[in-house]
């Protein structure tokens, strides 16, 4: 780094030392306030706890530091602990019940990405000349809009709500722009999309830990298949949404790396059919179905018809194993049988009551963090619901455009690179698991946590970056021509 770049990190780390000396005794007041009500307390004293606090707290802070130097290492950490959001709960014997309806599960993991994209964009500023990118810029700043709209005429307590929701919009906002100018070709996409795999498959294993925890050590009798993220259906959701992502990567490897990756994929199939969770199944098969009529444009139709064989026997295959090692999870069959669409089925009762919410604020809705007085608990379970009833027809109008923007840049790379392999099949490849989330949308809200709003739009980011650089290499090859 230069003169400059050094001053700005070393002045940025004064600036945050301060701070985080201000805030110590506070923090350690948090600590052991959560130590008490926890099962640890009963186990180890506190100071051995706060120093694993502490000692977690500074592998953070290191990885922050590294991040300053190498972009490249913070952007992976991010992408590897984006679906650990309970992982400190966990490790401090919260009840998974608690975690499942907590919203202390969001993640500080939020701000550690904002960081590495602020330093980046202010490093690159600094010491080179760069054309910033801001595509959807537009619906963006209309989203801050909508948002801070809510903070006229509530109270304290839900303005600190609203004033989150904007920080989280912020923050993913951010994030997405820094993806977009900091991907500079297909190494680097494939790289990303690389590390996504692996996080994916660590998560399934730690799925299974985290099972033994619960089951076998706390004998807790009901228990999901959730992962970190605490959230069975966004965990399913996330699931399906790299199948397609760790197929491409498997296809790409080779040798030892091609059959770990091939493993790994099994797992993934066997813990997402352990989640019971009927609308990240649907959305994979269309996913899936979409992904291979495409395929065959770089490979021959002998080869598809195996991979799909291959693929249904795998599923029969992890079928058979959840029935026969996780009963409580054997459900899946009997949910599909029992869907009454009729009816809705389980959330019958909210979406029948929808419209009487909405049409008391059908223009801006209720708020990100709404507070219907009516209702004990009135969670959407649509995303595209989820936007109507808190930013009301001005939000999902603009979310829809803001969507289709991201489709058609999908669409488009799909079309102008079936010339160049390597790029078309990672185009139907992010096109896939931008499938399986917008039909999976329809029946829950990726809103939940911010962590995961995070993973989401660098799914969005991916697709704008690849038509980048798509284009890019388009036009390299036809002037060649």
């Amino acid at each position: 780094m230069n003169y400059r770049n050094t001053f700005l990190t070393l002045s940025i780390a004064v600036i945050a030392s301060i701070l985080f000396a201000n805030q110590f005794l506070d923090i350690t007041e948090i600590v052991y306030a959560i130590y008490n009500s926890s099962a640890v307390a009963r186990i180890l004293p506190f100071i051995v706890v706060l120093f694993v606090f502490w000692l977690l707290l500074a592998v953070f802070v290191y990885f922050l530091v590294l991040s300053l130097i190498k972009t490249q290492l913070g952007l992976y950490f991010v992408i590897l602990v984006l679906p650990m959001s309970a992982l400190p709960f966990i490790l401090l014997g919260y009840p998974q019940a608690v975690l499942n309806w907590s919203f202390m599960c969001r993640s500080s993991v939020v701000v550690f990405a904002l960081m590495i994209s602020i330093f980046w964009m202010i490093r690159t500023s600094l010491s080179e000349r760069q054309q910033i990118r801001l595509p959807y810029l537009g619906s963006i700043i209309i989203f801050i809009a909508l948002y801070s709209i809510h903070i006229i005429g509530i109270g304290p307590e839900l303005r600190l709500s609203v004033i989150q929701s904007i920080f989280v919009l912020l923050s993913v906002s951010i994030f997405f722009y820094f993806i977009i100018n900091y991907v500079k070709g297909y190494i680097e996409i494939y790289g990303i999309v690389k590390v996504m795999a692996i996080s994916c498959i660590l998560q399934a294993i730690l799925s299974f830990f985290s099972y033994y925890y619960y089951v076998a050590i706390k004998g807790e009798s009901i228990y999901s298949f959730s992962g970190f993220l605490r959230d069975y259906e966004l965990f399913a959701e996330y699931l399906a949404i790299h199948v397609p992502i760790i197929l491409f990567v498997i296809r790409k490897e080779t040798g030892i790396s091609k059959k770990v990756f091939t493993g790994g994929l099994v797992l993934v199939i066997f813990v997402l059919i352990a989640t019971f969770s009927r609308g990240p199944l649907v959305s994979l098969f269309i996913g899936m179905v979409y992904y291979f009529i495409h395929l065959r444009k770089v490979e021959k139709l002998s080869g598809i018809f195996k991979s799909i064989l291959l693929g249904v026997f795998m599923i029969g295959i992890m079928l058979f194993a959840v029935y026969m090692l996780l009963p409580a999870s054997a459900r899946i069959i009997e949910r599909f049988l029992a869907t009454d669409l009729s009816t809705m089925d389980t959330r019958r009762d909210v979406w029948l009551r929808f419209g009487d919410y909405f049409a008391e604020k059908p223009i801006i809705g209720y708020g990100m963090f709404y507070d219907i007085r009516s209702a004990k608990l009135f969670w959407p379970h649509s995303t595209y619901l989820f936007y109507l009833l808190t930013l009301g027809i001005c939000g999902l109008l603009n979310y829809l455009i803001f969507l289709f923007g991201i489709i058609r840049k999908g669409l488009e790379s799909a079309r102008i690179s079936h010339s160049i392999p390597q790029y078309y099949e990672l185009t139907i490849t992010l096109n896939s698991a931008l499938i399986v989330f917008i039909i999976d949308g329809l029946k829950v809200d990726y809103q939940r946590y911010s962590n995961y709003q995070m993973f989401i739009w660098l799914i969005f980011a991916l697709v704008v970056c690849l038509n980048i650089i798509t284009k890019e290499k388009y036009i390299e090859r036809c002037n060649k021509k």
